[in-house]
Order: structure tokens, then C-alpha cells, then sequence
């Protein structure tokens, strides 16, 4: 009966989601909270990425490498060889500690982020501190440096890892 399937999978999707959620609340530090509504002021690209990455569907090295496996890094940090995550390109790479501090001491003290949580996701529903937030945060990413540079998904995969001659 077709009705009992549907009913049996939607009962499956619940305990999914049940376990899941559950599963997220013994880990606190995880990105649980809302993201803030997207400033008007921003340009397309800059609320793309900060979407993306408070989505946690920024299509970092480590994803690539599980969709793709066309990674030649393995979905690994090239400086540490960590999983490059997104949280780990942007907040943990040591590789970018000193360009990310000193784009965070740009930030007034008050609203100056402690943890890549605080930086993708402000707890401030203030526009002019979301937006100030989330342009040094796209800055950061898009360095001439290039510490996001694995994380600007918006290019062709092609562009990204050049085919190998035959």
C-alpha cells in the first residue's frame, strides 16, 4: 500500500532528524543559532559567501574532495594537512593567523568576533555591525594572499584544478 510506505519513510526521516538534533545538542560550540538577516548593503558575491559559509555549504577542500575526489590535496590542508574545512581555512589555519588578526583588529573591540561561530554567525541583529562583520570576513577570504581562495566555489572546476595533460 502506498500510504503506508510514504508513512514508514516520513517515520525513518524523523528519527533521522530526531537523532541528529539530538546529537548536535551534545556539542554547543557547533553553529546551532539563526543566522542574522543579510544586509541590503552588501554586494551579491559578499552575501553569497557569508551565506554560504553560516550554511556550512561552502564548498571547502574537504567537500570537494568527498563529491569530487578530484582534490589533489585529498581534501587536506596544504600547509598542515588537517581536514580544510571551512571553519579550519578561515579561523584554524595557522598559515593565515597573521592576516586573520589583523583584519579581526580592524573591528571595534565590542563587536570583534572570538570564534568563527561569532564571525559567520553575529549574535547582533544590528545591520550596520552585521554587514561591518561579514565585509571583513569576505575581505579576509579574498586577499591578494589568498587564504579563502579554495573556498570561492562560484569558479568552474575546471579553473580550480586544471586538467592534467594526457
Amino acid at each position: 500500500d502506498p500510504s503506508v510506505v510514504k508513512e514508514t519513510a516520513k517515520q525513518r526521516r524523523r528519527r533521522t532528524l530526531r537523532h541528529l538534533r539530538e546529537g548536535r545538542e551534545e556539542r554547543p560550540d557547533e553553529q546551532l543559532r539563526p543566522a542574522p538577516p543579510m544586509p541590503n548593503d552588501l554586494p551579491k558575491s559578499t552575501q553569497t559567501l557569508t551565506r554560504r559559509l553560516a550554511t556550512n555549504t561552502v564548498l571547502s577542500p574537504a567537500l570537494r574532495h568527498k563529491f569530487f575526489s578530484d582534490d589533489p590535496d585529498e581534501g587536506a590542508c596544504r600547509r598542515c594537512r588537517r581536514t580544510a574545512t571551512a571553519a579550519h581555512v578561515v579561523w584554524e589555519c595557522e598559515r593565515h593567523a597573521r592576516l586573520r588578526k589583523t583584519k579581526l583588529e580592524d573591528l571595534p573591540d565590542g563587536i570583534r568576533p572570538a570564534t568563527y561561530a561569532n564571525w559567520i554567525l553575529p549574535t547582533s541583529r544590528d545591520k550596520a555591525i552585521v554587514s561591518l562583520l561579514w565585509t571583513k570576513l569576505v575581505k579576509f577570504v579574498y586577499t591578494d594572499d589568498d587564504p579563502g581562495g579554495r573556498l570561492r566555489s562560484s569558479l568552474r572546476r575546471s579553473d580550480q584544478h586544471p586538467p592534467r595533460p594526457p
